[in-house]
């Protein structure tokens, strides 16, 4: 996965859990893991697995393929600024 895809997929779950007000520590009770490693995942510091962005996909009740398409948008609202 480019790292352009990965931060805008990390883009997407955590306004997700804006939106929903879910706490870091909530997130990964749900997920049956620690604060600082959904800590580290959300700041880019550790691997965006399949599994991982699965867990997170079943957490907040958005199919996968929901979450790519939010991503590509936000990625492709990137580009266009960059390109300006």
């Amino acid at each position: 996965m480019s790292n352009s895809v990965k931060s805008a997929l990390l883009k997407v779950i955590k306004d997700h859990l804006k939106e929903r007000n879910i706490t870091m520590t909530e997130i990964a009770e749900k997920l049956g893991t620690s604060h600082p490693t959904i800590s580290r995942i959300l700041n880019g510091q550790s691997g965006l697995e399949v599994e991982v962005l699965e867990q997170f996909s079943k957490a907040l009740g958005i199919p996968i393929s929901t979450m790519y398409r939010e991503a590509e948008a936000k990625n492709s609202k990137v580009r266009i600024s960059e390109d300006v």
